[in-house]
């Protein structure tokens, strides 16, 4: 786990800074760049942490193509989290690392100008970030009896490495149709459970874990036994 502290500011600040710093003038003006115009920052709707550190590229979305600067602040439940700038190039990057703090996290505009100088509007987007997880199912047959075997695990920073979780809800799940229903509610020790049951019908099953506070949840493939 990665124990050095990350300090962070506010990029409207450093912004305004450079602006003025090489002898321009940051932009104050109320005007607004053309009606329907207006950028966001394009980045996964999910990030699962998988690792110590996971580079994210993000990318800015500009409808009427007339940006000159944009600079986005991206908060999360501890408040500024970091930053993004777009001056000339559309792409940027989001370190996540496995101390990052989990969970819902929205775009502030904290500057976004065409060549005039002209505000242009910002539509915030939100990511929520957790730690991943993974499910895994086996499946036998003894004549009637069929048994289901399940594994979960998820990231833990403190071991750098995918370990036993206990889940959120663990079910399995079996396929009638095109539905999938409900079999049986798993108690797991170690991120595993076994669960046997009388059917002589073949079937397709699979093992699923909700999300929790911190964790994504996963769906392992399915098993046909």
């Amino acid at each position: 786990m990665l124990t050095f502290a990350k300090t962070r500011r506010s990029l409207l600040l450093v912004v305004a800074g450079a602006v003025i710093a090489a002898g321009g003038v940051a932009p104050t003006t109320t005007a607004s760049a053309a009606d329907g115009c207006y950028v966001q920052l394009q980045a996964q709707n999910k990030i699962a942490i998988t690792g110590p550190y996971r580079d994210v590229i993000v990318k800015l979305y500009d409808k009427c193509g007339i940006a000159n600067f944009v600079a986005i602040d991206e908060y999360g439940p501890a408040g500024y989290d970091t930053g993004f700038i777009f001056d000339g190039n559309t792409t940027d990057h989001w370190d996540i690392y496995d101390d990052q703090t989990t969970g819902t996290f929205n775009t502030r505009s904290a500057l976004a100008f065409d060549d005039d100088y002209n505000d242009i509007a910002f539509r915030s987007t939100r990511t929520v970030v957790k730690f991943g997880s993974r499910a895994a199912i086996a499946t036998k047959r003894s004549a009637n009896k069929v048994t289901i075997s399940v594994n979960s695990t998820s990231y833990f920073a403190d071991s750098e490495k995918f370990t036993g979780w206990n889940g959120s809800s663990p079910t399995i799940q079996y396929k009638s149709g095109s539905t999938w229903k409900y079999l049986k509610r798993l108690t797991l020790k170690g991120g595993k459970a076994s669960y046997t049951y009388t059917s002589s019908a073949t079937r397709d099953y699979r093992f699923v874990n909700l999300d929790s506070s911190n964790r994504f949840g996963a769906t392992s493939p399915t098993s046909r036994r």
